[in-house]
């Protein structure tokens, strides 16, 4: 049945947007890091504050 398919999608995508705005990512980015370190929630928070924790890092002090 292709509306329950599309009807899961949608779904699907509303809790990685939900996910992406709780940890200050963008859904693209999300969805990255869910394909590369698959779909455990605990590896993909790790994998996020991983990268916010290098951008920090990067950011020129304006000191």
């Amino acid at each position: 049945m292709a509306g329950d398919k599309r009807r899961q999608d949608a779904i699907h995508d509303h809790q990685v947007e939900y996910f992406a705005l709780e940890n200050g990512l963008t859904p693209d980015l999300a969805w990255e890091l869910i394909l590369k370190h698959g779909n455990s929630r605990k590896a993909v928070i790790k994998a996020a504050q991983g990268l916010i924790r290098q951008h920090t890092l990067d950011q020129p002090d304006d000191r």
